[in-house]
């Protein structure tokens, strides 16, 4: 069990919770390469996609070990191009599925993780490969007890 996994564990469920959602990915940019070339073949969009986090390590002195990750994900919705409205309303969709996960988050502040809600910084971006997606890059920080690291 690595802390990454532990953030993995606990953002998958939430990020596949959120209606409409019909791919949630892990990794890092390298692999978002090969999500974009995979949706040749696979009806894979509306997509939630986690990149690896970065993280600190906390004891409280008490053994209670904490991992704050600094996590950022992006949900990516297909558009046409040529279809202003419908990129729009692309953006729309990814914008309320980005706030549909920081809402999972902040409901289980304090239980199941702690958010810090200060943190956080949503951003639309484009991308433009094989599909073109419009997408909202979530930026966050929120820490998961990690104990079971050290046992």
């Amino acid at each position: 069990m690595t802390p990454t996994s532990i953030y993995r564990d606990f953002f998958r469920p939430v990020a596949e919770a959120v209606p409409g959602v019909k791919t949630v990915m892990f990794g890092d940019g390298s692999t978002v390469d090969r999500m974009t070339a995979d949706s040749r073949s696979a009806d894979m969009y509306p997509c939630i996609f986690s990149l690896r986090p970065r993280y600190r390590m906390h004891d409280n002195g008490a053994h209670n070990y904490l991992a704050f990750f600094e996590a950022v994900f992006y949900v990516f919705v297909p558009a046409p191009v040529d279809d202003y409205g419908a990129q729009d309303a692309a953006y729309d969709q990814a914008e309320q599925m980005a706030l549909a996960v920081l809402q999972q988050f902040k409901d289980g502040d304090g239980e199941a993780c702690i958010l810090e809600t200060n943190t956080i910084e949503c951003e639309p971006v484009s991308m433009m490969t094989v599909d073109p997606l419009s997408a909202y890059e979530v930026k966050l920080k929120l820490a998961l007890p990690v104990a079971s690291v050290f046992n």
